[in-house]
């Protein structure tokens, strides 16, 4: 997994946010408020809270969310989605 830091901006590859991940981090970005897995579990359409909460880590993991001090998890930093892929 490649994720550096330069300056206030993370670089990520296009493996670590695709796909149902990052439909969770699209969600998450456009609810606006601080979500939990079951939150995300409902707004994704995904089979279960778990499912939910591996890819809230994972966000987490790649330092673009972070949880707050009731659980929930809130944007830490947003990501040019665009230029992801061009």
């Amino acid at each position: 997994m490649y994720t550096s830091k330069r300056g206030a901006e993370i670089v990520l590859s296009n493996e670590e946010l695709e796909g149902t991940t990052l439909k969770v981090y699209v969600y998450i970005v456009k609810y606006g408020k601080p979500v939990g897995p079951r939150e995300v579990m409902r707004g994704v359409n995904l089979s279960s809270p778990s499912v939910a909460l591996r890819h809230l880590q994972k966000l987490e993991a790649l330092g673009l969310l972070q949880k707050n001090s009731h659980g929930k998890y809130i944007i830490k930093e947003k990501v040019n989605i665009k230029g992801l892929f061009g």
